[in-house]
């Protein structure tokens, strides 16, 4: 323990004093600004421009050179955001570099090689944005040994990156993660690998399979055969149904699991130097001053466009670390925010109205207790753009996902977010194969990768609608993550989603990863439903028109025998008044 300890400082302190060389003259250059790259991918740019300059074509790659995959620094105890070796660190070290790399249009076969073997700086850049370094570490031209475990290779991510002491992330063995997000998305007709970057001479950089899928090797490996690379780790050789170049480069050596940390498979020895020990062409700073010669390196129907590049963020099946959870992205960081449904503010009218008007809806929870968690899972067979498209398929995912659980309906669930994945699978392995032990080299042998997306749902649920209070919502958000757990991973989801996109008429095809489901942990939150703004007039029912009848006709009897008795009483007034008048006494001697 303590040997391996001072060994991982003194890696840490290796690999954060070199890699001090500026850019080459004429590659353009990057400069740092400091900001850190989102250590999932999210951070990365790139693109391309096609210009002319002095008569010549100039190809421009702008990027902030931050990877578009898992980046959380490993290898490097003591400083800030890593951890020991083979342990995942709290962050990226990555940072922002503002790239702008000019490189010729129109590559050319120089009349001889530029070696760049022991350069500590970018010799090429990846179609991710990210720099691709040569098979040395440091000043005094120390080859990069993979039996050494001290060397550099155990602070290299699972993706196969690290970054240096400014933050620039690149590149010494082949970019495991790129090479797989490449072969899933673009793959080939022939199992030739696809591009995935360009040497700062302009020529394109490949993996490792040449045509027809062969492994490229180097003399060191006995290579006799068509599929041998030269001293630069390139071939001259025109492939039309390929690209339009005459030379290109490989990079060569085992691609990692895609999860391991360090980075494993690594590279054999006899791979060295990885990447590009020397330039086959030259640099457009020579080329376009006239120093550099040579012969045109595009046959004559190339013409030069630019590349799209990959940033999407790439993130594996088989990763269970922070990013491939996706709790890195999905854990709600505070109380969620939910919009309860207010009754609606309604001025009465100033005539009464003569039909009577239906009774709003009234909440009968006054203090409402939302639980609230997120989940992810992955669906192959289509991408965010289609899925996105397809209102019947997110209405099937809603639906399958809150039958799958109890007491929840599709009106408790909702798609929060939608992205396109790139996903390694495992895959049957022919036999008969006569290629499988080089590929097997290349540890690609048994996955294929293929594209998909990850949907994030949102679920909310009022517990006191359910005869439930606050302190109840572990045990309910328990309940309902073995519900989704058991019909996904016995495959209850699966086939109930099938029927509804058939049932829902949705066009995109798509079934569920069962590995890949997360649920994040849950929070409650109080809810204050407000009270109505006005004093609603309900409609009677029968029973108050009965009531009401009855009530108006006995005031209507009362009136009539209040009025008989007020006659009466005024008659009897009348008659006694004049009966007095006429019964008086006449004095005597009246007349």
């Amino acid at each position: 323990k303590p040997m391996m300890l001072i060994r991982a400082l003194i890696l840490a302190f290796v690999v954060n004093s070199v890699h001090s060389q500026p850019p080459r003259p004429g590659g353009g250059g990057s400069t740092s600004t400091g900001t850190a790259c989102n250590a999932c991918g999210r951070s990365a740019t790139y693109s391309e421009a096609i210009t002319t300059v002095s008569g010549y074509t100039k190809r421009t790659i702008t990027s902030t050179g931050c990877p578009n995959h898992y980046s959380y620094c490993t290898g490097k105890p003591g400083v800030t955001g890593c951890a020991d070796i083979g342990v995942e660190g709290t962050a990226s070290e990555a940072t922002d570099q503002e790239k702008s790399i000019e490189i010729p249009g129109n590559p050319v076969i120089a009349s001889s090689v530029t070696d760049v073997e022991c350069d500590v700086s970018a010799l090429a850049i990846a179609l991710n944005g990210v720099s691709i370094f040569g098979g040395v570490v440091d000043n005094a031209c120390s080859f990069l040994d993979v039996n050494d475990d001290t060397s550099e290779w155990t602070a290299f991510d699972m993706c196969s990156g690290h970054s240096e002491q400014t933050g620039n992330y690149h590149y010494h063995f082949p970019p495991s993660c790129l090479i797989a997000q490449a072969t899933a998305t673009n793959p080939t007709a022939d199992g030739h690998s696809p591009q995935i970057g360009w040497s700062l001479d302009g020529f394109p950089i490949y993996g490792g399979l040449g045509p027809g899928g062969n492994v490229m090797t180097h003399t060191a490996q006995g290579c006799t055969g068509d599929y041998c690379l030269d001293g630069c780790s390139g071939k001259e050789q025109e492939i039309p149904d390929l690209d339009g170049f005459k030379y290109r480069y490989y990079l060569t050596g085992a691609t990692s699991d895609l999860t391991s940390l360090p980075s494993d498979p690594k590279p054999n020895a006899t791979d060295y130097p990885f990447t590009l020990k020397c330039y086959v062409g030259c640099l457009f700073s020579t080329l376009s001053a006239g120093t550099c010669t040579g012969t045109t390196g595009v046959n004559s129907t190339y013409t030069a466009a630019a590349v799209s590049g990959y940033t999407t963020a790439f993130t594996d099946i088989s990763d269970t670390r922070l990013c491939g959870t996706g709790l890195a992205e999905t854990t709600p960081t505070g109380a969620p925010t939910y919009a309860p449904t207010y009754l609606p503010t309604i001025a009465p009218s100033e005539e009464p109205t003569t039909e009577p008007t239906a009774a709003p809806t009234v909440d009968e929870y006054p203090i409402e207790t939302e639980l609230s968690f997120e989940s992810s899972l992955d669906f192959p067979g289509t991408t965010a753009s289609d899925f996105n498209a397809d209102t019947a398929a997110q209405q099937a995912v809603i639906d399958t996902f809150a039958d799958s659980m109890s007491n929840t309906t599709s009106d408790d669930v909702s798609i929060k977010n939608v992205t396109t994945t790139t996903r390694r699978r495992l895959r049957a392995v022919d036999l008969h194969d006569h290629l499988l032990e080089k590929k097997q080299q290349l540890g690609n042998n048994k996955h294929a990768l293929v594209a998909g997306i990850q949907i994030i749902l949102e679920v909310k649920i009022i517990l006191e609608k359910l005869g439930l209070t606050e302190s109840d919502g572990a045990a309910l958000f328990n309940t309902l993550n073995s519900d989704i757990s058991a019909a996904v991973t016995g495959g209850d989801f699966g086939t109930a989603l099938a029927a509804k996109l058939t049932s829902l008429s949705a066009t995109t095809s798509m079934s569920v990863d069962t590995s890949s489901l997360v649920l994040s942990n849950f929070t409650t939150v109080l809810v204050d439903s407000p009270a109505p703004s006005y004093a609603p007039t309900y409609a009677p029912s029968a029973a108050a028109e009965s009531s009401s009848s009855s009530s108006d006709s006995s005031m209507t009897v009362i009136v009539i025998v209040a009025v008989v008795v007020l006659l009466m009483v005024m008659v009897g007034i009348f008659l006694l008044n004049k009966n007095q008048s006429t019964s008086k006494v006449v004095p005597a001697g009246a007349e």
